[in-house]
């Protein structure tokens, strides 16, 4: 179909469903909710760079080689990072990211290929960018995984788009020489769909060929739950066996390593290595000192208008864990 006339239906389909949401039915929208604009402008934008009703995807990036090559290392710093899909402040992320000390990095909520490309290209790092949805009315924002060649080299990547229990379940593996990695997003608002995601990562080909190879297994994302819930015992029992690298402690109704505001702890780093000579614990781990406790939280009168609130840099902390893998 033309490319015009996509944007035009999708411009008109998101007229009629705004008028219904905010507006009850006329052309009102409620002056302090611009989502109804930016919906709309979001979705124009997806149009130029992923196709109409592909499945989850559409990903771009380097580190497709057929085999992955570069230092074999012994120490590595991995980060987890929500980037809060409706910041527009990716030079700050970029600092985060620069100034964290991390060799790899998952990204979640990136809004559209072209800021991915953008960040990728600031914090000097390669990466690789999936699609978390398709469709019209796809969220336009996707996960990725960011990596700095010198240190860790380059990787074999595989875009999981599989479902699982009818549930979609993208998520990027990215074999590295030394290890393997693999990043998530899960479920918003669905416990089925979180556990089908956990399901499909143990019967996943690709991470149980790295497991058979003997390399360490790191999965981070945003994985909305928290450490004691069923997705992650899922990952956490056998035939699985993982373990969370993040600091669990818990005290007075809140983690001490809270990456949420209201004290949770969603983004989480686990780890299967059967490696003797491993970290137990971490190195170090927690939120890096390049993400002011201030950044955390999102614009008080509408999630959308950063500008109003430029040191809301997003509503998830990262977290970092330093570690030895052998």
């Amino acid at each position: 179909m033309n490319k015009l006339l996509k944007k035009i239906i999708t411009f008109a389909f998101l007229i009629i469903i705004n008028m219904q949401i905010f507006g009850q039915g006329s052309w009102d929208p409620n002056p302090w909710d611009v989502y109804w604009f930016t919906d709309m402008v979001h979705s124009l934008q997806w149009l130029d760079e992923h196709p109409w009703f592909d499945p989850p995807g559409g990903g771009t990036g380097s580190g497709n080689g057929d085999l992955p090559s570069g230092p074999d290392i012994t120490y590595v710093n991995i980060m987890t990072y929500n980037l809060w899909r409706e910041s527009a402040l990716f030079w700050k992320h970029k600092d985060v990211i620069n100034g964290s000390d991390a060799d790899v990095v998952a990204l979640q909520e990136v809004l559209t290929s072209s800021n991915f490309n953008n960040l990728k290209q600031n914090t000097g790092m390669a990466g690789n960018f999936l699609y978390k949805h398709s469709g019209v009315f796809a969220l336009h924002y996707g996960i990725s995984i960011l990596w700095k060649t010198s240190k860790v080299g380059t990787p074999k990547i595989f875009q999981c788009e599989g479902h699982t229990d009818g549930y979609p379940s993208s998520y990027i593996v990215a074999e590295f020489v030394s290890f393997c990695f693999v990043c998530v997003h899960y479920s918003h608002d669905n416990q089925q769909a979180r556990e089908a995601n956990s399901q499909s990562i143990l019967i996943n080909g690709h991470i149980n060929s790295c497991k058979n190879k003997g390399k360490p297994v790191y999965i981070a994302g945003d994985f909305n739950c928290g450490p004691p819930s069923a997705p992650i015992n899922k990952l956490k029992n056998s035939p699985g066996n993982f373990i969370v690298l993040n600091d669990v402690t818990y005290f007075n109704g809140k983690y001490n390593h809270a990456t949420k505001k209201n004290g949770t702890m969603i983004d989480l780093i686990l780890e299967h290595n059967n490696n003797p000579n491993k970290s137990n614990p971490p190195l170090w781990r927690g939120t890096p000192s390049s993400f002011p406790s201030s950044w955390l939280g999102k614009c008080w009168c509408c999630e959308r208008w950063w500008c109003l609130c430029p040191n809301h840099v997003s509503d998830h902390k990262p977290y970092l864990v330093k570690l030895k893998i052998k």
